[in-house]
């Protein structure tokens, strides 16, 4: 799972800022070097994204249990929390990669989250 912030740079100042942000979306397809997986999200009245889960099934799990054995999907409930986000804004995830330039731990997590704990990262 992808998040994007973009950017836009004063021209005067030379100061870049965050302008707006995207989710680039799991797939259920199976490529070659990713678990499937898919995003739910929690919305307001407004269409406000609120919150996130995502949820993965391990490719390389399934097909050892055999064909006739329905794969296990796995939840990560409210990555807002897990993320540590006061909200899914443009500024908080901005916020989010600052803190990550200097915590390992938060660019470990979401690289995890990123490739959905496939065998091959």
């Amino acid at each position: 799972d992808e998040i994007q912030v973009l950017y836009t740079k004063n021209p005067t100042t030379n100061e870049t800022y965050p302008i707006s942000h995207g989710y680039v979306g799991s797939s259920l397809c199976a490529f070659n070097h990713l678990n499937p997986g898919y995003k739910i999200f929690t919305l307001d009245s407004n269409g406000k994204a609120l919150d996130f889960d995502i949820h993965y099934t391990n490719m390389t799990a399934d097909n050892i249990a055999g064909k006739d054995v329905i794969p296990k999907w796995t939840s990560e409930k409210a990555l807002k929390k897990v993320y540590g986000l006061d909200s899914l804004t443009t500024d908080s995830w901005h916020q989010f990669l600052t803190k990550a330039q200097t915590e390992d731990k938060l660019v470990n997590l979401y690289f995890n989250y990123f490739h959905r704990y496939s065998e091959t990262f």
